[in-house]
């Protein structure tokens, strides 16, 4: 398919892209609306240190979980320890490294988020049925396994 003008606003990067950012605006207001102000690229970093607790997870890995270079995850980790919802701590088997761990109000911070990211995940699919929404989320699994298979077949 060449792109032009014309097509390029149909095109699944395009409105992947799009959807993405309309979903992370969407769900940054909705926080805001119950009182939690987090940057939209740190929702991920909350997750990713839900999926793994109780373990800690060293900043360099988890830097590299969130493909951010380390003065980024450095900055982010920063501003999430100031508003007290991750602690680090230096590794005790390695005192050049931090490990992170979410605390109790990070916790409680990541169910806000989960439960205006459900809100806003509902409203986006209004209007949409089921089967609909469960090929949507089919076809954007494969997508990814595809591409995750290219990237890994490179590397």
């Amino acid at each position: 398919m060449q792109f032009t003008a014309e097509n390029i606003t149909s095109s699944i990067g395009y409105l992947m892209g799009k959807a993405h950012r309309l979903l992370r605006e969407a769900i940054s207001h909705e926080l805001l609306k119950n009182g939690v102000e987090i940057a939209p690229g740190y929702m991920p970093l909350m997750g990713i240190l839900a999926l793994h607790a109780p373990k800690k997870l060293s900043q360099r890995t988890l830097g590299e979980l969130m493909e951010l270079d380390r003065h980024r995850m450095s900055r982010a980790l920063n501003e999430l320890q100031q508003k007290g919802w991750v602690s680090l701590a230096c590794n005790p088997k390695n005192k050049r490294e931090n490990l992170v761990e979410m605390t109790h109000e990070g916790k409680d911070v990541l169910k806000t988020i989960g439960h205006c990211a459900g809100i806003v995940i509902e409203e986006a699919y209004d209007g949409v049925d089921a089967k609909s929404r469960q090929i949507t989320e089919n076809t954007l699994y494969q997508i990814i396994t595809n591409l995750h298979k290219n990237e890994l077949q490179e590397g």
